[in-house]
């Protein structure tokens, strides 16, 4: 696949970095904890990665292969973009509910949504803007929260394993000054991952939903 358009090096500087943390996490977040963010970016980006592999535990990574299927979460220039093999797709809602039941991690997720679905955007949006999309044990977590909310849409059914290029771009949806942040998750679905050209740039283009209060 070239990931042209779905990738984790797309350019990036320090104040762009900076006004997206802030939408996310608000502009009481501190500068610290931004910092860090945009390090562990800056890292990710030096060492070339543009991809995580799913592997299970212990077993060696697998080859590149044409059923592979790919899963993605894009935020203005910031990408997360992981490979899954196709034995492995079926058992990541699973691995994505098994996550969310271990203690350490309920408390995580518990900051990111008031219902187990908006847990599971917030923890994508969270660890994506954070630069943990690399992390061995949180770069998986993504990818099985995104499978789980794209196979479990109530009232539209879907086989996800007919569309090898699957996610969602997040974007911004400015409201009233004082006003808790929205954001649009735009489900993004491609039959042929290698035909990709243009995708991002059309779903940008799509108008945005208006601000409305909590619950987003």
């Amino acid at each position: 696949m070239g990931d042209d358009n779905v990738q984790t090096t797309m350019p990036l500087d320090c104040g762009e970095y900076g006004l997206i943390y802030h939408q996310t996490f608000g502009k009481t977040a501190g500068r610290e904890a931004c910092r860090d963010g945009w390090r562990r970016w800056q890292k990710v980006r030096a060492s070339g990665a543009t991809m995580l592999v799913l592997q299970p535990h212990g077993a060696p990574m697998p080859e590149p292969h044409p059923n592979d299927y790919w899963a993605f979460t894009t935020c203005g220039p910031l990408r997360f973009l992981a490979r899954i093999n196709e034995t492995l797709l079926p058992r990541l809602p699973e691995a994505w509910l098994e996550f969310t039941r271990d203690e350490h991690e309920a408390r995580i997720l518990a900051a990111c949504g008031q219902n187990p679905r908006s847990r599971a955007r917030g923890f994508i949006h969270n660890m994506l803007v954070e630069g943990f999309v690399m992390d061995p044990v949180v770069g998986p977590a993504m990818a099985g929260a995104i499978t789980w909310l794209l196979s479990t849409i109530e009232g539209q059914p879907m086989e996800l394993s007919a569309y090898h290029l699957f996610g969602y771009d997040i974007s911004y949806v400015p409201g009233p000054p004082g006003q808790k942040a929205m954001f649009n998750f735009r489900a993004l679905f491609n039959l042929a991952p290698e035909q990709t050209e243009g995708m991002l740039d059309m779903a940008r283009a799509l108008p945005l939903p208006e601000w409305r209060p909590p619950p987003h």
